[in-house]
């Protein structure tokens, strides 16, 4: 998800409209031109089919019109999140090719690149690590990220491998603000009853469905923070980080719900459990996007 700057004095790039307020109750609009669009959106979404799909369905529930953009041979869908008493969030949403880092890290550089938002957030399920002498993460529960670890770098010796990961952190704002909003209640609605944690994650292109993995194990070791495993963030981050920010800063942040607890029973009743937790990722993500304001007010 990708949110632009408050500045509505720019306007080569709108976000949800047909008209030059991305606000503009047309509906869905297809093939709108970047030119009608603000200069920066607010917030960028990333998503996976799934996560695409249930996301629509929420905007719908929420009574939310989108305004389709094709650019370049890429898909996004814009909207505007309202609240009282204050200016509009704008908001594009992007849906990745494939799972994995390179595919998001490609379409992350296309939303900097196109849109120009101050704050790109990657929503989805994961990998939890739950269970006895692990994190006590459980199914449904929701965790934001506070850093990174890419565990695909690593240096094979004769003793054996060793891991060299990168980290990366998460933008403090939308930390503060996700702990504000927790503390007062304001995402229990959309929480269900489950945890919000602040926890770290390991990010690679490996899936772990093993509880006796020996990655696994390793994976754990990395922090005391780690939360669960995922495979796209790290391209996310990446592609975040290496964006010229002394013009204008953009953060990275993760938004994922817990669909598995990475062990053999990943693929029990899977597609059940991923329908659940990708609409409770979006209601929560959402909820979020529609609070935070890069300016001060």
């Amino acid at each position: 998800m990708g949110l632009p700057d408050q500045d509505h004095r720019r306007t080569r790039m709108r976000r949800p409209g047909c008209c030059a307020s991305p606000a503009c109750p047309g509906g869905r609009g297809r093939g709108k031109d970047l030119h009608d669009l603000p200069a920066r959106l607010h917030r960028s979404v990333l998503r996976r089919f799934r996560e695409e799909r249930e996301s629509k369905f929420e905007l719908a529930d929420r009574g939310i019109t989108t305004t389709e953009v094709q650019r370049e041979g890429c898909y996004y869908d814009v909207f505007e999140l309202t609240s009282a008493g204050r200016a509009p969030v704008r908001v594009v949403s992007a849906q990745a090719t494939d799972q994995g880092g390179q595919p998001t890290a490609a379409v992350t550089r296309d939303l900097l690149s196109m849109f120009r938002p101050t704050l790109i957030l990657l929503v989805g399920v994961f990998g939890g690590f739950g269970g006895f002498g692990e994190r006590g993460v459980s199914l449904g529960d929701v965790l934001l990220a506070r850093e990174v670890f890419d565990y695909t770098p690593e240096k094979m010796r004769p003793e054996g491998g060793g891991l060299r990961p990168r980290v990366y952190r998460t933008d403090e704002q939308l930390l503060r603000l996700v702990t504000k909003l927790d503390t007062r209640g304001r995402l229990d609605a959309s929480l269900e009853g489950h945890q919000l944690l602040v926890n770290d994650f390991a990010s690679s292109e490996k899936v772990i469905a093993w509880q006796g993995s020996e990655l696994r194990a390793r994976l754990l070791a990395l922090s005391a923070d780690v939360g669960g495993v995922e495979t796209e963030a790290h391209g996310v981050l990446h592609a975040i980080w290496e964006a010229f920010k002394a013009k204008e800063f953009v953060g990275g942040a993760m938004l994922k719900c817990v669909s598995d607890l990475g062990d053999e029973e990943m693929a029990v009743d899977k597609k059940a459990k991923q329908t659940e937790a990708a609409r409770r990722a979006a209601r929560v993500a959402l909820d979020i996007a529609g609070a935070f304001r890069r300016s001060d007010e």
